[in-house]
């Protein structure tokens, strides 16, 4: 794993781990992080190995629905939205995490 890779994804996991910590206290999570947190979802994807990929282009949309949804303050939505997250996430890791 490149020094590059493994820096965007402590990035991904802090800025994951503040917005996840304010919607699940209803607060309307920073839209600056909502936005980064996103697009480093999107870089991210050159490191997507194609056997996880659909997966992760799926997560990458359903993180994109969690924010929408905590924007709105509809943070039922939201944090159902996460739990899907975190839920494929742990599925994920158990499957290809090595």
């Amino acid at each position: 794993m490149s020094s590059q890779q493994k820096k965007l994804k402590k990035e991904i996991s802090r800025l994951w781990k503040d917005i996840t910590k304010k919607m699940q206290s209803d607060i309307l999570p920073d839209q600056q992080d909502c936005q980064n947190l996103l697009k480093k979802f999107e870089e991210y994807t050159v490191y997507a190995d194609k056997k996880w990929f659909d997966r992760w282009q799926n997560c990458t949309k359903e993180i994109a629905v969690c924010l929408k949804a905590a924007q709105k303050s509809n943070f039922d939505l939201a944090r159902q939205s996460m739990d899907i997250i975190q839920k494929d996430k742990k599925q994920c890791h158990e499957q290809f995490k090595k």
